[in-house]
């Protein structure tokens, strides 16, 4: 049969790419107002009986009479006939399954699905069948050769209530039947909208479709209690450390343990926003005069577009992460690090015990960037710098003061942090407990 998907957007390519894989020799259409429009396919649709899947929940209504102006009535919720045959297989592969209990990983994006610090493993190895949701069809390629594995993108997610609980790394929505817990970036978490413009609404939807949210300090902790309090929203906080970070700690002790803490000749940028040619040739300058090297840790989502462009800048003095073997490589041999609101501002100090610093020229308008009355700069573990002479001024004292900021950071990991050096045990012990009843 024939679909013809409307509109096409994330939710009509998701439902796409689903079916797709369901279903073998699947054809299938777009209805895009901007390009193929109604007024064009109508009588092709009409004449074959073919049938509209209505890909959005927010202008269904709106569609639906489109539709029908058209004279066009053989159409369907695109999204929960999609949803239903998803959640027929789960049903099909759990009466295959010994073990009662279900847990659904979800990834939606692929660069950070190590942040489950494999406790996928750790939780099929306790008797739960794993399940992974994923969003992206080359995910799925991997994942489905050795796992069960259900491409279910953006709100299609919304529609699978055949398991009994879901981890998510990217705050995703999820069907209100099922337990969901949400880990996403639970340092600076929400600290961090601020600066992508965040479209709180949305936000909001999400919020109230995920049933617990972990955080990893007491000040995310805060503005979260905030937010939550203020909107009316039923998700519960829980104080359960940050799973990435601690596999990096335990990671890179071990690495430091077997290969020492070499040197100091590297510094780090990770920055979330694009920086600039000016000032990344600007820090690469800073290096000369100090006889460093730069590392560039590129943001997954700008990594193809800004690779040969830093290359392009031939510099002798700046080097891609990818050109290393490992991350603890260049980390074990760095001075320091700079960023703006990455996650690695905290990975990097939190992991290392070495300084992170802050780097914006527009220092009024940085610290104007907080969500319910917190910022993510921490003057405790981070220090701030907005010009090329109070980079250079840091950077020359930072030796000085390192054994004071190691200090800092090992009292910030026992008495701000959660779980610090036992996330993965504490969520482990959590999801056991929720299950322990279970029949």
């Amino acid at each position: 049969m024939k679909y013809y998907i409307y509109p096409k957007g994330v939710n009509g390519l998701g439902i796409s790419q689903a079916l797709s894989v369901i279903e073998e020799n699947l054809e299938f259409e777009f209805i895009d107002d901007s390009s193929k429009p109604l007024e064009i396919l109508k009588d092709e649709i009409i004449d074959n009986g073919s049938v509209v899947l209505i890909a959005s929940y927010k202008h269904y209504d709106n569609i639906v009479n489109n539709l029908k102006k058209h004279n066009i009535t053989n159409y369907i919720d695109g999204i929960k006939f999609c949803g239903e045959k998803l959640n027929r297989l789960v049903i099909e592969y759990r009466k295959n399954n010994t073990n009662k209990r279900c847990i659904g990983i979800v990834s939606s994006v692929a660069s950070v699905f190590n942040h489950f610090a494999n406790i996928d493993v750790d939780l099929a190895n306790l008797g739960f069948s794993i399940i992974y949701f994923v969003w992206d069809i080359d995910m799925y390629n991997k994942l489905s050769k050795e796992h069960f594995c259900v491409l279910a993108p953006h709100c299609l997610l919304e529609s699978i209530d055949s398991v009994d609980m879901l981890l998510l790394l990217n705050t995703e929505a999820t069907n209100k039947n099922v337990v969901s817990i949400d880990f996403a970036h639970s340092f600076q978490c929400c600290l961090a909208f601020p600066f992508f413009n965040t479209n709180l609404d949305f936000l909001k939807y999400t919020l109230e479709r995920i049933d617990y949210k972990v955080v990893s300090c007491k000040k995310t902790k805060k503005a979260l209690e905030k937010y939550i309090k203020a909107n009316d929203i039923k998700t519960k906080i829980l104080e359960l450390g940050y799973l990435k970070i601690t596999q990096e700690y335990e990671n890179y002790t071990k690495y430091i343990q077997k290969m020492g803490d070499s040197s100091n000749k590297y510094i780090i940028l990770a920055f979330t926003n694009r920086l600039s040619i000016e000032d990344t040739l600007m820090f690469s300058d800073i290096a000369y005069m100090l006889d460093k090297q730069i590392v560039i840790f590129l943001h997954p989502l700008y990594q193809e577009i800004l690779k040969d462009e830093i290359i392009s800048l031939n510099r002798d003095n700046i080097k891609l992460s990818s050109e290393f073997s490992e991350k603890y490589e260049v980390f074990s041999q760095s001075l320091c690090l700079f960023t703006d609101y990455s996650s690695m501002g905290y990975t990097y100090p939190m992991t290392t015990a070495k300084p992170a610093i802050v780097f914006c020229r527009d220092k009024n308008y940085y610290f104007n960037c907080k969500f319910e009355g917190e910022h993510y700069f921490d003057d405790r573990i981070l220090f701030f710098c907005d010009s090329k002479e109070s980079i250079i001024e840091t950077i020359s004292k930072l030796e000085s003061v390192y054994d004071t900021y190691k200090m800092s950071i090992q009292e910030y990991r026992e008495n701000e942090c959660f779980n610090f050096f036992n996330s993965k045990g504490s969520i482990i012990d959590f999801i056991l407990d929720y299950f322990k009843d279970y029949k």
